[in-house]
Order: C-alpha cells, then structure tokens, then sequence
C-alpha cells in the first residue's frame, strides 16, 4: 500500500487541530451523582440545561435517571455511568431522548450503559426530529430491562444518525423511520419470542433492525441478528420496508436472521433495497421481495479518538485500486453518482491516500487533536471496475 507522506500527514492533523476546533471557547460540566470534588450537577438534566451548543459535559461513573438532550453537545461518560429508570404505575419510563437538535449542531452521546429501564412500555433511547447530526459511541443499550415492549434504539425523522461501536438489544433492536443512519462496529440483536405470549405482534421475534418509511441505513463490521423463534417466524437479521441498506465489512461480519422450528427468520428481509458486498457472511437468504445488488463495497473503520493517542484506520476494497479517505465535521447525507457522502462538503481533508495492496486493504495511523468534544466524520473513495464508489462513514468523538 502506498500513502501521503509523513509530512503531509503531520499537516493535515495540524490544519484539522485548528479548523476541526469549537467556534467559540467550550464550557465543561461535571455530573456526578455521588457529588464528589469538582462537581457541578448531580443529575444529567440540570446539566444538559445550563449547557450551551458546543460544550462538553462530563458524566461520572455512577446511576442516573433519564433525561432529555436538544442541543449540539458532547457528553462523555467515563466508565461505570448507567442510566436507570424505573417502573412509574401508569407512567412511561424512558432512558435518555435526544430530541430537534437544530441543523448545524452536533449532539454526541459516548460511554453511557443503560439497565433498569422497567414497565409495560418503555424506551432506553430515542432520537427524534433531528436537523443536526447526532452521534452515539461506545454505548451498552442492552441491559436490565423487563418490560415487554422495549425497543433498544428508535430513531425517527434524522438528518444523520451515527452509531459507532455501540451493542444494543431490543424489540427491535435499532428502530429506523425517514432517517439516514449510518452503524460501524456495532452488535445489534432483536428480542426472542416471547415464552408465554409468542403470537402476540409487539412481544414476537424481533429483528436486529428495523428499517422503514424511506430510511437509508449503512452498516459497516457489523452483527445483526434477529430474535429467535419457536412457535412463531424468527426475527430478520434486517427488516427493509420501502428503505434502502448498505450493507459491508469482513468475514468477521454477520447478518442473520433467527432460527425458528416454525420458520427462520431473513437475514434482509421486507421490499427494501440492498446493496451488500458479498464477503459479509448471511445466515438464511434474503427475502425474493427486497431488490438485492451484490457488489464491492468498500468497508472503512477508524478507532476511537482519545487525545494525546492516534486513530488507527483501515480500509477494505478491490485490490491495487486507488483510495483516499477524508476526514470532516459531519452532514447531512448528500446524494451523489457515487454514493452518500455524509462529510460537510465545506471542509474536507485529505487523511491518507494511495494504492489498495494485493489484500484489498490499507491501513495508517494519525495523531488525535486537541479538541475534545469536537466530532468527526471519515470517508473514503475508491476506485473499483464499475466507477468511482464512497465507503461507509464512521464518526468519532475526541474525549
């Protein structure tokens, strides 16, 4: 593989320290529910209320109850934070809702677990009417819940929902409607059947994701499983419903849907869209009504960005193609001949670049800025036989 050289990588890094930095000075807030030195609020929603777009917030280990976030902050959770919620008669528990964070903004949510999330209905995270981009990394949304309806992620009318090394379980596990949503290094499981209700709709198998009304999903590195039946179908590995999937990564990947002695499940199931680079293993077909293009499809990771460290990046596609991958603040998917782009087209910069080597991959190494808070959105071209195509995104937090 051949790259940029060294110096023109120190450039890039020094150009994106700078113009990849808040406008204006950041603010940082401590929550901590134990209240010990140093802190300013003992609970996430006081916080996320003195906080301006653009300040970063600070969540200690400790148990928190849900709250409500509508503005472009960061908020980083150390290790040990959980939020908890629950059971309220007649109420409904929520975990944490991020909500009309205005176009511009970016609202990045890392490191939060969340469990006890108990009742008939309930929510560990939702993310609804979004002009801005919102960006979840590293979260666990997986445990503690017992209430029979909970979906793991929903995501509803997005301009550019990122999930990033996340793990989530739920009925479904990641529910899509008219949103862009990009995932990367995520594992995402749908409920199994329920064992005393099994042929009620909202407690059967469920799928990993569920995608529909106009949604455009990518997945880069990913599991997605659906629930496992037994009287009833087994959940899709992915559901599409009038949507569109991207669907890349290694051999390492998995798309499966469940098993079932009734019925298995799709690994893409529905009257979707789908476009899957045929190295990403799938477990059962996919469903004859989903319109499906097997294809390369380059497949992009970048690690997580912890200042005073680097990002480690690697790309996957055709060998000895050319490549470049660009970093930028994030956008709004924009349609191209050559797939989404989802980097603000105002600002790009030019990270690595050369030649795919005989393995199909290249990798390198970059220095993180100093800019915590700040989010930033990778992509990549390459060239394949059928024209120029765009890789997945993935987006990382500095913390």
């Amino acid at each position: 593989m051949r790259s940029v050289p060294m110096v023109r990588l120190a450039l890039t890094v020094g150009v994106a320290a700078v113009t990849l930095a808040p406008t204006r000075a950041q603010q940082t807030w401590i929550v901590d529910a134990q209240s010990r030195p140093g802190t300013q609020f003992t609970a996430l929603q006081p916080a996320f209320d003195a906080a301006s777009a653009g300040d970063v917030v600070i969540v200690r280990d400790g148990s928190y109850h849900g709250a409500t976030l509508d503005k472009g902050l960061s908020v980083l959770a150390e290790p040990g934070a959980v939020i908890d919620q629950w059971f309220v008669l007649l109420a409904e528990p929520r975990g944490l809702v991020v909500q009309d964070v205005p176009a511009g903004e970016v609202a990045s949510v890392r490191g939060l677990a969340f469990g006890n999330i108990v009742g008939q209905t309930s929510l560990y995270l939702a993310v609804a009417n979004c002009a801005g981009v919102v960006h979840l990394e590293e979260l666990d949304v997986s445990g503690g819940s017992t209430s029979l309806n909970e979906q793991g992620i929903v995501i509803s009318d997005c301009a550019h929902a990122s999930l990033v090394r996340c793990r989530v379980v739920g009925r479904s596990g990641v529910w899509i409607r008219r949103s862009s949503v990009a995932l990367v290094d995520c594992t995402v499981s749908g409920y199994p059947e329920h064992p005393v209700l099994p042929f009620v709709p909202w407690v059967g198998p469920a799928s990993g994701i569920d995608a529909r009304e106009g949604s455009r999903v990518w997945a880069s590195h990913c599991d997605l499983r659906g629930g496992s039946g037994f009287r009833s179908p087994g959940g899709s590995g992915v559901m599409l419903v009038a949507s569109e999937l991207w669907l890349t990564g290694d051999e390492n990947s998995l798309v499966s849907g469940a098993g079932s002695s009734y019925q298995s499940g799709w690994a893409i199931g529905g009257d979707g869209t789908a476009t899957y680079d045929p190295i990403v293993p799938l477990v059962f077909n996919i469903q004859p009504t989903v319109t499906a293009t097997a294809t390369d499809v380059p497949a992009l990771r970048v690690g997580a960005a912890v200042r005073g460290q680097s990002w480690d990046g690697d790309l996957r596609g055709p060998a000895g193609r050319p490549y470049a991958v660009a970093l930028a603040l994030p956008g709004a998917p924009l349609g191209t001949p050559w797939g989404l782009l989802w980097l603000n087209p105002t600002l790009l910069l030019i990270a690595n670049s050369g030649v795919l080597d005989a393995g199909g991959t290249a990798t390198w190494s970059l220095p993180v800025p100093d800019a915590q808070g700040v989010s930033v959105t990778w992509q990549a071209a390459v060239g394949t036989t059928g024209g120029l195509r765009l890789s997945n995104p993935t987006t990382s937090v500095v913390e």
